[in-house]
């Protein structure tokens, strides 16, 4: 294929995800704004939520590219496709993660294109060479579905962790990335959630878990494109 032909897609994707970075805050606001009267929910204001989403996309970004990287094909048209299409996951599970920061809830807003967005690029083979084949999207996707299902069990019903919107958020993450990705993402998130949780918890128990999926998605995705290198 014609090189620039070739480029065209990830050139198209990446003005997508500049756009998305630029209109993120408005998604972002308009998305907490459904939530925000929430009985639990906790307003930091629009520059603490602001100084989050901006941290939570950079520590998912680095190690994405780092592994990206240091792959043989790093210079490939389809790897960076790849590559944007996963950011451009990552950055509305980070608005996913500050909104169930501050608030009880994440909606339908957030999480129904996410999932959406995930199924279409991984099923379509557009992450194919990269991070996962269409086969081993669904099968990560089915395990995210019935993992969000586990986990209230696994992590006690009394922390009220995890729910309806962050089982749509593991679906979306086991598209992307795959079974393997999906098993780091939630053991870093555990992890995450456990350390972060004095900053985390909610007067009423609750303990948001999109933070810690988030900060778990950019090594999942690393592994993920490690493995499929």
């Amino acid at each position: 294929m014609n090189p620039p032909l070739a480029w065209a897609a990830p050139a198209v994707v990446a003005l997508l995800l500049a756009w998305c970075l630029f209109e993120g805050e408005s998604w972002r606001e308009r998305a907490w704004a459904i939530c925000a009267g929430a009985p639990s929910a906790r307003d930091r204001g629009v520059a603490a939520r602001r100084a989050l989403h901006r941290l939570l996309l950079a520590a998912v970004a680095m190690p994405m590219l780092l592994a990206l990287l240091a792959t043989r094909d790093a210079g490939a048209p389809r790897i960076w496709l790849a590559s944007l299409l996963v950011l451009l996951i990552a950055h509305g599970l980070t608005i996913a993660a500050t909104i169930d920061e501050g608030a009880s809830e994440i909606p339908d807003v957030v999480t129904v294109p996410l999932l959406a967005l995930s199924l279409l690029a991984s099923g379509s083979g557009a992450l194919d060479g990269g991070f996962v084949t269409p086969r081993l999207a669904a099968l990560g996707a089915g395990a995210g579905l019935a993992l969000g299902g586990l986990l209230p069990a696994l992590l006690g019903r009394g922390l009220h962790s995890v729910g309806g919107a962050d089982v749509l958020l593991l679906g979306a993450i086991g598209a992307t990335i795959g079974v393997s990705g999906l098993a780091v993402t939630v053991v870093v998130a555990g992890a995450a959630t456990t350390l972060l949780r004095p900053l985390l918890q909610r007067d009423d128990g609750a303990l948001p878990y999109a933070p810690g999926l988030a900060l778990g998605f950019g090594l999942g995705a690393a592994v993920a494109l490690w493995l499929s290198a």
